[in-house]
């Protein structure tokens, strides 16, 4: 678009989902803990999945210090959701919230409900970064996504050298030991 003189500088995207929408989320949600997370578990190319172990130790650290989960993705993703939320210990649970079934709009209402979305690289990072949230994509060994400030890239040598405690210490969630709650 500068390239065209369409503007002059670049645009951060940033877009809203529908009030009757974002009501039924607030609502659907309230029961969680906050800070509240998503985690984007969903992708379209297997190299880019972080793995369930991976988004089972995610969830279990963020509950186990207070905060809510939602694991986020679609239809296809309802089967990761409920093994991640099988995985974790069962006190935790009721901290985490699997939301599979929303359309699209209903996701982009999630992601303005929550306070931060932590994921895979896939087209819901984007979006939560388009809803001004703050958003930590997973990426391994690749360029960092840096089109938009509130997008941080989790960088490591692979995918799976990108740790549990590298995202904790990412989003500011202070471990004991480095290694966990």
């Amino acid at each position: 678009c500068v390239a065209h003189g369409f503007c002059d500088a670049p645009i951060v995207p940033r877009f809203a989902a529908p009030q009757e929408l974002l009501d039924a989320m607030r609502a659907r949600l309230a029961h969680l803990h906050r800070p509240l997370y998503a985690l984007a578990i969903g992708t379209s190319e297997e190299r880019k999945q972080w793995g369930e172990q991976n988004f089972v130790d995610l969830a279990t650290a963020l509950c186990a210090h207070g905060a809510g989960v939602v694991l986020l993705g679609g239809p296809q993703e309802r089967q990761l959701a409920h093994s991640i939320l099988a995985g974790m210990p069962e006190a935790l649970r009721e901290q985490a919230h699997v939301l599979t079934d929303a359309p699209l709009l209903g996701s982009v209402a999630a992601l303005h409900v929550v306070d931060a979305c932590i994921g895979n690289d896939t087209g819901m990072i984007q979006i939560a970064a388009a809803a001004a949230k703050a958003t930590y994509a997973l990426l391994g060994n690749r360029p960092a996504l840096d089109h938009d400030p509130l997008m941080v890239s989790i960088l490591a040598p692979s995918l799976a050298d990108v740790s549990v405690s590298q995202v904790l210490d990412a989003i500011g969630v202070k471990t004991h030991s480095g290694n966990g709650p």
